[in-house]
């Protein structure tokens, strides 16, 4: 299974892959919404887990642009919490994200979830 990790933060991005490369899982890693959906585009991967508060392109355009041209993407989203935190959850979830999770997240969390969207 392929899992694009898409976080502007250097060392949250190296630790959600070494959890999700340890747990057995091939991962992809961009730096901002724009790299993401561009490397989703390229070769789509079964999973996107995505920071929501980014530059260039933020955690819920990417949700927007990658349902719209790939209505079954599977999405779970990260958020750092705070005022603008819990109200792009909830908006990640009507756009469409299958999970929310707040940072800082868990391996057992995260590895969770990840179990539970793809099945």
């Amino acid at each position: 299974m392929r899992i694009l990790v898409i976080d502007d933060d250097e060392m949250v991005l190296q630790i959600l892959a070494e959890m999700l490369t340890t747990a057995g899982y091939e991962v992809g890693e961009a730096r901002h919404g724009n790299e993401g959906v561009k490397l989703y585009r390229q070769e789509p991967f079964d999973l996107v887990i995505t920071d929501l508060l980014m530059p260039e392109k933020d955690g819920l355009e990417v949700i927007m642009e990658l349902r719209r041209d790939f209505p079954d993407v599977k999405i779970i989203t990260l958020s750092g919490g705070g005022s603008y935190g819990y109200s792009s959850v909830d908006a990640s979830k009507t756009l469409g994200a299958v999970r929310a999770l707040q940072k800082p997240v868990m391996e057992e969390q995260l590895l969770g979830a990840v179990r539970e969207v793809l099945g």
